[in-house]
């Protein structure tokens, strides 16, 4: 397959956003979406999508790994050039294929980051200790935050740190998933990507471009 979409969800009838995600999607693009269950209370809303719309397989596993446990069990799944690794909470506004060019691009990073709390303090032990068990060298700084983990991911890319031993670290609460924001920062830097014109929300914060992406429940602000 030329392209897949990797969506994670763990649904809310207060938040119900899949929906308007999967729609807006499917207003640029036929390709496969699939859609892994984060362990949802209900999930009607799976029956509701797959009758409603084509193409869209889903994965009923009660993912517990957020976005980075979803991105291995399709990769694992599913042979793909490209996946598009998106929240629900995203809607596509537009064509995103001339990211395609890069192996790698971000939807949103950040360069002024701190680690995240793990227990009272912040630190980055459980970070430092995962990735150790890699072929990953640990930097304490000096590379970009991944915000979502979300990103346009090459799939040969994906291969080189799967050889890392880098799909071995599955966070399992929120402090975890806030670090692998960092760790996946950390190692597209060993691999030696770089974020400059390939971060598709790079003009975020001065509003200067055209969104072809919106995030919906977006907080700003440092933690």
């Amino acid at each position: 397959m030329e392209r897949i979409f990797i969506i994670p969800c763990k649904y809310s009838d207060e938040k119900p956003f899949i929906y308007g995600c999967v729609d807006s999607i499917r207003k640029y693009y036929t390709d496969k979406i699939v859609i892994i269950d984060s362990d949802s209370d209900d999930t009607f809303y799976l029956d509701l999508l797959t009758n409603q719309y084509d193409n869209i397989d889903v994965l009923n596993i009660k993912n517990k790994n957020f976005m980075t446990g979803a991105i291995w069990k399709v990769y694992e799944k599913y042979d793909s050039d490209t996946y598009y690794c998106l929240h629900d909470s995203i809607k596509v506004l537009g064509n995103l294929l001339n990211y395609e060019k890069y192996d790698v691009t971000t939807i949103l990073k950040s360069e002024d980051w701190k680690w995240p709390y793990h227990g009272d303090t912040r630190n980055h032990d459980w970070a430092k200790s995962k990735i150790e068990h890699t072929k990953i060298k640990f930097k304490d700084g000096g590379f970009d935050e991944i915000i979502g983990p979300m990103f346009i991911i090459k799939k040969q890319i994906l291969d080189e740190l799967k050889d890392l031993k880098f799909n071995e670290i599955l966070p399992s609460n929120k402090s975890e998933m806030e670090m692998m924001e960092r760790l996946w920062g950390m190692a597209f830097d060993f691999l030696k990507i770089k974020f400059t014109e390939n971060v598709v929300l790079k003009n975020r914060c001065s509003g200067s471009e055209k969104e072809v992406i919106k995030i919906n429940n977006y907080k700003t602000g440092k933690d």
